[in-house]
């Protein structure tokens, strides 16, 4: 056989696999960087091994008691696909393997389905979209840290937000957070190396053992309610749309970080912040706030 013939069928044998399938278009890919949206370019190699997945995936109508609350803030990357002449969304939580799938020309989320995919389905999506994850392989580890207020032992009169306990140890707007940190709000800590926690109050982490590659946050959900009294009793619960609880803070953050009791927002309107993967179906009261929390930095 001619050896250019030879060359010629070879690069099509080698190539034919990276050219996305026959009616088949991914397009709009976005890594969802904390307050950032990052648009990424994926391979046509990326894109024909993701299509496989959403082909060989076995989606589920979306049941919202099992899944983590719809509020847009669980995603971490976006894409859509247009596949035999259909084009859906797709979002996908990493950490819960859960990828949600869409129709965009309806409102409504009724049509939504999910799949949830494999540890090795969730590194072709990291690796594609270039993601920071944990890898114990790589030496990769990850932190999971959720933000607590101090009241005025830390600084008098003020509310102070902290990460377990410790105060921040890394600059929020080097990754892309340019919004309000409040109670509930979770961070994801990737680097390499160690991670030393030094026992002060509050604690303090020691950098110098340990790169720190990415941060993500989750956001809390806020939720609007009141403070209301209960018939027949001396004491209040927050109510708000489906949900009360007779168990929260006793203070009561305000727009400067200033704090007061519960008791002077009685029968008043107030936020209530709760952890947004808290899938118990009565989650707790992370903080409650006299505003709604989301200021820019």
């Amino acid at each position: 056989m001619n050896w250019k013939l030879t060359l010629l069928l070879l690069s099509i044998m080698l190539f034919s696999g990276c050219t996305p399938g026959e009616g088949a278009n991914l397009s709009e890919a976005v890594f969802f960087h904390n307050d950032e949206a990052i648009e990424k370019v994926i391979s046509n190699r990326e894109k024909n091994d993701i299509i496989n997945i959403i082909k060989t995936s076995s989606f589920s109508q979306l049941q919202a008691e099992t899944i983590f609350p719809y509020n847009g803030e669980s995603f971490d990357l976006f894409f859509k696909l247009k596949l035999n002449e259909i084009e859906r969304a797709y979002y996908l939580a990493i950490d819960d393997g859960h990828l949600l799938r869409r129709n965009p020309m309806l409102s409504s989320t009724i049509s939504d389905e999910v799949a949830t995919l494999s540890a090795i389905q969730i590194e072709i999506f990291t690796k594609a979209f270039d993601i920071v994850s944990k890898d114990e392989d790589e030496g990769i580890n990850q932190e999971i840290m959720m933000v607590m207020y101090d009241y005025g032992f830390h600084i008098p009169d003020k509310a102070t937000a902290l990460l377990d306990g410790s105060r921040f140890f890394f600059d929020l707007k080097d990754y892309g957070i340019n919004t309000e940190v409040i109670a509930g709000d979770i961070f994801k800590i990737y680097y390499k190396g160690e991670m030393i926690t030094q026992m002060t109050y509050p604690s303090r982490v020691d950098t110098s053992r340990m790169t720190i590659l990415d941060v993500r946050r989750t956001r809390a959900i806020v939720v609007r309610g009141s403070l209301l009294g209960v018939p027949g009793s001396d004491t209040y619960n927050f109510v708000a749309v489906d949900y009360s609880a007779s168990v929260f803070p006793e203070y009561v953050v305000n727009d400067d970080c200033t704090y007061n009791t519960v008791n002077t927002y009685y029968d008043d309107i107030v936020y209530a912040s709760f952890r947004a993967d808290d899938e118990t179906g009565n989650p707790s009261i992370q903080a409650i706030y006299s505003y709604i929390p989301n200021r820019a930095l």
